[in-house]
């Protein structure tokens, strides 16, 4: 029979572990908006758990931000902590948000956005999940590109890619050129977060389909390259832009708190 310590020491560990699979639920939780985790970004506070019930508790950059981008972020992170072994309830603290009270009944109700918030919804929340993932499609497409140049890949070879040309090991990304050899690709996190996009827009997962496509599913030809490579840039440059000055609010906000 085990020991008090030797329990208590397990219950220790447990306790670590499922916080360590609850932060880690939580970094794949991704603001709508910025195409960035919700941990990286500092929104969340702070993570606690009794029993089966976790509580998370957020700060977000300004007291006005969308309601809408809010509500999706709350889902996503009831959604994404319930998929967690042994959690069976989720609760989320909204701090010094003007529509706190009204998102939180509502995710924790189960009850829609267009529910919560009556009379004020145009248009619905899957139809803007919808527009900001072909958004960071491109933005993350941008990321690919960029890299694939720095290894010293031209348009033309570019374009030729199929996925088959991708390789991954042990966390490292490699693309074969038309010569047969596999080049390394930094960062690899720009062809995981690109091919995860790309599946979640149901776009051509076949290993003969071209590495590039359009939102669309449609391959980029090379006359369009360069216009679709400023166009990839400029959505990518937006997201970074945005998410600068979300951090700046949010860490003169987080000063200025009690």
């Amino acid at each position: 029979m085990a020991s008090f310590g030797e329990m208590d020491a397990d219950a220790r560990a447990r306790e670590h572990s499922v916080a360590m699979e609850l932060w880690q639920a939580l970094d794949g939780v991704l603001d709508p908006e910025l195409d960035q985790s919700i941990v990286q970004l500092g929104f969340v506070e702070a993570v606690t758990v009794e029993n089966s019930c976790v509580w998370v508790t957020l700060r977000l950059p300004t007291f006005w931000c969308a309601p809408n981008f809010v509500f999706m972020m709350v889902e996503d992170i009831q959604r994404a902590l319930l998929q967690v072994e042994g959690i069976q309830a989720v609760r989320i603290r909204l701090l010094d948000h003007f529509a706190s009270e009204a998102i939180e009944s509502a995710v924790q109700n189960r009850r829609s956005f267009q529910e919560a918030f009556p009379g004020e919804v145009a248009g619905s929340l899957d139809e803007l999940r919808a527009f900001f993932r072909r958004k960071s499609y491109l933005g993350r497409q941008f990321a690919l590109l960029n890299a694939l140049r720095a290894a010293g890949f031209s348009p033309p070879e570019i374009c030729a890619l199929r996925l088959a040309d991708l390789s991954e090991s042990g966390g490292t990304w490699h693309v074969r050129r038309a010569d047969g050899v596999w080049v390394p690709i930094e960062p690899g996190e720009a062809i995981r977060r690109y091919l995860e996009r790309r599946r979640e827009l149901g776009l051509d997962m076949r290993s003969d389909a071209p590495l590039m496509l359009d939102a669309d599913g449609h391959p980029i030809p090379l006359e369009s390259f360069h216009n679709y490579f400023r166009r990839s840039r400029a959505a990518l440059l937006n997201f970074k832009s945005n998410a600068f000055l979300c951090q700046a609010l949010l860490a003169s906000r987080k000063g200025g708190a009690p």
